[in-house]
C-alpha cells in the first residue's frame, strides 16, 4: 500500500493542526530542540545554511516529512511496473544475466532502489513522529 505512508503522515498532521499545516508548523517550531535540521542531498559541497528562526526549522522539516513519504508514493508504481514488465518478458539485461536474482540483472537494481525509498519514506514519518509523540500519545499512532 504505497499511499499508506502518505495518508498516515497526512493522518497525523491533521489531527495536529486541525486541518491547517501552519498550526503544525507552529507546533513544531515550540519543540524546535526536537528537530534535527533536514538532509541536505547536496551537503558535501554545499556549506550548511542556519535558519533564522525556529519556525524556519520546523518547516523546513516538516516539509522534507512529506517529501520523503511522497517520493516513496511516486516510485513504488514505476518500479513496480518496470518489474512485472521485466519479469514477463524474461529480460534480465544485456550482461548476462540468467535470472532475475543474479546481480547484473535490472531488477536487483530495482529492487535496491524500492527498498531505499521505503527506507527514506520511514525515516521522514520517525522524524515526524519523534518531534510530535507526546502529542499523538492520546491516539497512540505508532502501533498503527
Amino acid at each position: 500500500c504505497t499511499l499508506c505512508a502518505l495518508q498516515f503522515l497526512s493522518f497525523c498532521i491533521a489531527v495536529l493542526g486541525k486541518g491547517d499545516r501552519d498550526v503544525v508548523v507552529d507546533l513544531l517550531a515550540q519543540r524546535a530542540d526536537h528537530l534535527s535540521p533536514p538532509f541536505r542531498i547536496c551537503g558535501l559541497c554545499c556549506k550548511e545554511k542556519p535558519f533564522e528562526s525556529n519556525r524556519q526549522l520546523a518547516d523546513a522539516v516538516l516539509l522534507q516529512c512529506q517529501f520523503f513519504a511522497l517520493q516513496f508514493v511516486f516510485f513504488r508504481p514505476l518500479t513496480t511496473i518496470a518489474t512485472v514488465f521485466l519479469n514477463k518478458y524474461h529480460c534480465y539485461g544485456p550482461f548476462g544475466a540468467t535470472s532475475a536474482n543474479d546481480y547484473r540483472a535490472p531488477q536487483m537494481y530495482i529492487t535496491m532502489i524500492q527498498n531505499i525509498s521505503i527506507f527514506t519514506a520511514f525515516t521522514g514519518l520517525l522524524k515526524f513522529y519523534h518531534a510530535v509523540d507526546k502529542d499523538l500519545s492520546w491516539c497512540r499512532p505508532f502501533a498503527k
